[in-house]
């Protein structure tokens, strides 16, 4: 048997990790002058996170998945001898796959053989889409060698294009300045950012919200969508927001082309204490030209 397991930043809903039985650990996640530690969309909600990051001063901190709980975690699902792929959260962004070579690492050479890592490079629902395709050819019965290609696949060929609205959690975060945080807000620039290398990359400032969808709708036609595989329209807490795209691309991109769309599909709180709640995107697989 094969197992796929992969951390909370995947966004995945519990429906979609039940109905394709893929395991899911939570990151930590800590708030300035609360000692309790929660875990990711266990111990606390996307919208019980949002509501509090809205009143937050200092934004929260996220705790990786550490080495010795990786170990049990590897202990327990290759109990009754399973094979185990881990597809975890771009290192360029948490210690968390580091950490799961670490641990793995602590078996034996005979057992390290059962257990294969992947850096995604991706997070949030890219990393989830993924995790999700990996998952449906473990069901169709490819073998490990065969997954590990069609990850690698994916890997180089996921697209991210996103729009966010509220700067002031980019500039909490030092990813922006305050006063490019206060010039952008006045003239209502809007930051269009997408996944490269496992990097999240500023690709364009817009100005008004219009123009920044309607510029993810062009870029997403230019780049091609695969519609064999799955299309996410997703927001950050701001289901509005996420119709507004949605209407955007439905005539070009998604009327009578897609097969599997999730329209309802919302970042969680590791990446949206970066992007705050009022953010939006388009997850595709790009395709491929013959």
């Amino acid at each position: 048997m094969i197992k796929i397991l992969t951390d909370s930043t995947c966004d995945l809903s519990e429906d979609i990790r039940e109905k394709y039985n893929i395991e899911m650990y939570p990151l930590s996640i800590f708030f300035d002058g609360d000692d309790t530690e929660y875990f990711d969309k266990v111990t606390i909600s996307n919208d019980d996170f949002f509501n509090r990051l809205e009143k937050c001063d200092v934004l929260p901190k996220t705790s990786q998945i550490s080495v010795l709980v990786f170990k049990e975690i590897f202990e327990d699902l290759m109990s009754d001898g399973s094979e185990i792929i881990g597809i975890f959260m771009s290192s360029s962004l948490s210690g968390t796959y580091n950490n799961s070579e670490l641990a793995k690492d602590m078996f034996s050479k005979e057992v390290q053989e059962k257990i294969h890592l992947v850096d995604s490079k991706n997070v949030t629902l890219p990393l989830g889409l993924l995790v999700l395709e990996a998952a449906k050819a473990r069901n169709k019965g490819k073998n490990v060698k065969e997954i590990l290609e069609e990850i690698e696949y994916l890997k180089e060929n996921i697209v991210l294009l996103a729009l966010i609205q509220d700067l002031k959690y980019l500039q909490k975060g030092g990813r922006l300045s305050a006063t490019n945080a206060k010039i952008g807000s006045t003239l209502n620039l809007q930051p269009i950012v997408t996944l490269e290398e496992g990097e999240v990359i500023l690709k364009k400032l817009i100005r008004g919200e219009k123009k920044a969808l309607k510029y993810i709708r062009d870029n997403a036609l230019k780049i091609g969508i695969d519609y064999s595989r799955p299309v996410y329209v997703s927001s950050v807490h701001n289901d509005e927001l996420a119709d507004k795209l949605y209407d955007v691309l439905y005539e070009d991109l998604i009327k009578d082309k897609v097969n599997e769309l999730y329209t309802k599909t919302t970042i969680g709180s590791v990446v949206g204490t970066h992007t705050g709640p009022n953010c939006t995107g388009i997850i595709f697989v790009k395709k491929q030209n013959k």
